[in-house]
């Protein structure tokens, strides 16, 4: 998430966290690990993408993906950020993962005008993740619900027509409460395809969040 661990609101082999929409944050991966508490008005929900770093990774700096078939450890969960100045309230998660593969910062590339673009890359079926549990199906989850079973712990996602796991939304189970956050949804991910010169593999890590007391809070994800 033995060694000391360290814990930062981010995402990321490397990271970048950046606002948007009320009770959404974004998370994309950079070089350095960066912490930042995005406020969100309306509905008392503030949310942040959490990455768990142990003593091997001491300065927050992270390899970046570069060579095809390479793995590397990304372990994701979303923290429900409460404090005096904006106390939230419970509130339900969802995790969107958009991988990309984005040009370098180089001489070559800043020449070119391309520094920092996303390379037109087909990326379907080349990106896997190592899930941190089994994933339970939206009927596993509703069947749960009615038995009154503590989901806590669980991450689900909804079917959809592709097979591609990059166009999943992932939810968690239960509401988090505020202070707390979900349990890891990744612990690894994979890019099994090809790299351009002065190019690098990076995961956008959207989370989204809506209050558990807004009336059919979850109704406009369609659950």
């Amino acid at each position: 998430m033995g060694k000391l661990k360290k814990t930062a609101l981010a995402a990321g082999i490397t990271v970048l966290l950046m606002g948007a929409a009320a009770g959404t944050t974004y998370a994309l991966l950079n070089t350095r690990t960066v912490t930042v508490a995005n406020q969100f008005a309306g509905a008392a929900v503030n949310i942040g993408v959490v990455e768990h770093f142990n003593d091997d990774n001491i300065n927050d700096v992270y390899d970046r993906i570069r060579d095809d078939n390479t793995t590397r450890t990304k372990e994701i969960a979303v923290k429900n950020i409460d404090s005096d100045e904006y106390p939230t309230t419970d509130t339900y998660v969802r995790v969107r993962l958009v991988p990309m593969i984005v040009y370098d910062d180089s001489k070559e590339n800043i020449k070119a005008g391309i520094a920092g673009n996303i390379a037109a890359v087909d990326m379907r079926g080349k990106v896997s993740y190592s899930y941190a549990n089994e994933l339970k199906s939206k009927a596993d989850v509703d069947k749960a619900m009615k038995d009154n079973e503590d989901l806590t712990g669980s991450w689900f996602y909804m079917d959809n027509s592709s097979s591609d796991d990059n166009e999943r939304y992932y939810y968690y189970s239960v509401p988090v409460a505020p202070g707390d956050m979900t349990s890891r949804l990744i612990n690894k991910v994979t890019y099994t395809g090809d790299i351009p010169e002065n190019a690098h593999f990076e995961l956008k890590v959207l989370a989204e969040g809506v209050s558990s007391k807004q009336e059919d809070s979850r109704a406009d994800w369609g659950l």
